[in-house]
């Protein structure tokens, strides 16, 4: 994998239109993915169960023909089929696409209908001469998420290393893009009034000393959490980014405290700072679950680990595993299929 955070420092760009800033992640990731077709990303809405709709599309060294239809296939395809596809959108799926309908089937679908949509994929292959593709799927909570592609000219499964770090990207992705999606109301509500930047909780400099909080940020544990997180995002971001990528994905996790994204910020004079804005995914209560039961329970029926729950939160595994507990016993869902099917109730709006 060829600087992966050059990656995740573009997906936290927060300059430029949607379009614009798929297009920089697109090109980002072009050297650590590309196998010869090319690299396509899109945005896209799959709140709603049995659909999903495309935002914006962006291409990388690929045939723009192929890369479009690559991004419709599934248009082709009955209804019926295209609804399995809208469930693997509503997953926080990644790797190779041939193996899609196993994710389907461990989520709970009949494998009658997993091997007919594996049937449609086969044909497309097929018609446009490549083996295989890798999708990353960048997902979280909301069901709105960016998904990055890669045709493959072999087919190959991923090593379950690769997949694991494809997930801590994906992670960061998806909690980038919901961050511009913030930035991006905030601004509309603001329009006229000289600034389109909300207010972020703390601030702090590049060394982790705090320069401002607010209430939550006001906290030791908050406080020494931040300080961390900084230390370690510079760290990643530095050479340790050429010695060890993998490191360097390690400690920059996608969330501070289950609460946080860290954002750089440079003033007029050319200080830098670094902007702790809340960005958790906000999940309803329709169990009486707490929050941070509420958001495990929705990242679980994503399909996540606890491993990557936690990383996606920035919190420990023990502490995800608590939460997953606590939530299962109130919402007395006891199998794993049972578990995400209730998991994704409470995290449909």
């Amino acid at each position: 994998m060829t600087d992966p955070i050059a990656i995740l420092e573009a997906a936290y760009g927060m300059r430029g239109s949607e379009k614009e800033w798929l297009l920089g992640l697109v090109e980002a990731a072009r050297p650590s993915l590309d196998d010869g077709h090319g690299v396509c990303a899109w945005t896209y809405d799959a709140s709603g169960k049995d659909f999903h709709e495309i935002r914006e599309s962006a291409n990388s060294g690929g045939d723009a023909q192929f890369l479009a239809a690559n991004a419709k296939f599934d248009s082709a395809l009955p209804a019926p089929v295209r609804k399995l596809i809208s469930r693997i959108y509503r997953t926080g799926f990644v790797g190779n696409l041939s193996r899609s309908p196993e994710v389907l089937i461990r989520a709970g679908l009949d494998e009658e209908r997993a091997r007919h949509f594996q049937r449609g994929l086969e044909a497309f292959l097929n018609e446009w001469k490549v083996a295989d593709s890798l999708w990353v799927n960048a997902q979280d909570p909301t069901y709105l998420g960016c998904l990055l592609v890669a045709s493959q000219r072999k087919r190959r499964s991923s090593p379950p290393r690769r997949v694991h770090r494809w997930r801590c990207i994906a992670a960061h992705v998806a909690t980038a893009f919901r961050i511009r999606r913030q930035f991006a109301s905030w601004g509309t509500a603001t329009s006229g009034q000289g600034t389109t930047t909300p207010m972020p909780e703390a601030i702090l400099k590049p060394n982790g000393m705090l320069e401002h909080a607010e209430e939550p940020a006001k906290g030791d544990p908050a406080r020494c959490a931040l300080r961390r997180a900084v230390l370690s995002l510079d760290r990643a971001r530095g050479a340790l980014r050429r010695h060890d990528p993998e490191e360097a994905i390690a400690i920059w996790q996608a969330l501070v405290s289950g609460r946080w994204s860290l954002i750089d910020h440079v003033e007029s004079d050319g200080r830098r700072f670094i902007l702790a804005h809340r960005n958790d995914a906000r999940v309803p209560d329709m169990r009486g679950l707490t929050l941070r039961e509420r958001q495990v329970l929705a990242y679980a029926a994503l399909g996540h680990s606890n491993k990557v729950i936690a990383y996606e939160l920035g919190l420990s595994t023990s502490t995800i595993a608590g939460h997953l507990a606590r939530a299962r016993v109130k919402s007395r869902l006891r199998s794993h299929a049972t578990m995400q099917a209730g998991a994704e109730a409470i995290a449909d709006p």
